[in-house]
């Protein structure tokens, strides 16, 4: 079992851009950028269930925010789950 924490700071922008234009909050340089800190918790799973030549891993992990403050108008960022498979020779 695994236990993760992760955090991200994402600068504001400045400017503007001649190819992006319109009345959209996409457009808006104040709508980016913030604080996130992540928490996260996952197995993984080592075998041999397609041939003996070689490993397969399984892996499931699942994120979660524990806190996030974003800049403007941005959507939350929500509960995540990966399933992953590594094959090795």
């Amino acid at each position: 079992m695994d236990v993760r924490l992760s955090a991200d700071y994402i600068e504001k922008i400045n400017g503007v851009s001649s190819s992006i234009s319109g009345p959209v909050q996409t457009a808006n340089p104040e709508n980016y950028g913030g604080r996130l800190l992540n928490g996260a918790i996952g197995i993984n799973l080592l075998t041999t269930i397609f041939g003996a030549s070689g490993k397969d891993r399984f892996a499931l992990e699942f994120i979660f925010p524990l806190d996030q403050d974003k800049n403007g108008v941005q959507m939350k960022t929500r509960n995540a789950i990966i399933f992953g498979y590594q094959r090795s020779f």
